[in-house]
C-alpha cells in the first residue's frame, strides 16, 4: 500500500536522491518553505493552516527540515515555535510519525527531550546522510502498517 510522505523544509525538499527513492513507492509531497508550515494564529502561537491541515490529514509521514537556506543556527523564538507546532500537531493528527531534521549540537539533550515530548519519532541531525534519512523514513512507514 501507498503510503503519503510530505517532505517540509529547503534541504529535503532539494535532496534528488531522497526524492527518488522514496517517488518509487509512496505518494510524495513537498513544501519548501519551512516557515509555510508555521502558520502564525492571532495568539503568536503557531497553528495547522487550513491548506497544510489538508495535506496533514492524509500524510503518514511528515519530514520536517527546519534548517534554513542559510544555515544558520536556530534562535530561541523558532526553537519555541516549532515545539509549539509539533504538540498542535501530534494533538490534532495523533497518527502522524515526525522525522525531524535540525541543525543543533548534538549533546543539548534537554533540547532533544523537548522535542520528543513534542512528538517528534526521528530525530536526525543537519548535514544528514540521504540514506539514513531514507531508513528512518521507511521504519516510520513500517510502523504506520503495524500501529
Amino acid at each position: 500500500m501507498k503510503r503519503h510522505i510530505c517532505l517540509a523544509g529547503f534541504n529535503v525538499c532539494n535532496d534528488c536522491l531522497l526524492i527518488c527513492h522514496l517517488k518509487e513507492r509512496h505518494k510524495v509531497t513537498l513544501i519548501e518553505s519551512f516557515s509555510d508550515v508555521l502558520v502564525e494564529s492571532r495568539h503568536d502561537r503557531p497553528a495547522v493552516g487550513y491548506r497544510l491541515r489538508g495535506i496533514l490529514a492524509s500524510v503518514d509521514v511528515l519530514v520536517l527540515d527546519s534548517v534554513s537556506k542559510s544555515r544558520e543556527s536556530p534562535t530561541r523564538r523558532s526553537f519555541s515555535r516549532l515545539v509549539d507546532f509539533l504538540d498542535v500537531a501530534r494533538t490534532t493528527f495523533p497518527a502522524l510519525s515526525i522525522v525531524l531534521v535540525e541543525m543543533a549540537p548534538e549533546a543539548d539533550v534537554e533540547r532533544r527531550a523537548k522535542l520528543f515530548e513534542a512528538g517528534v519519532k526521528e530525530y536526525v541531525v543537519y548535514p544528514y546522510d540521504s540514506s539514513e534519512v531514507l531508513r528512518l523514513i521507511l521504519k516510520r512507514v513500517r510502523s504506520t502498517l503495524v500501529g
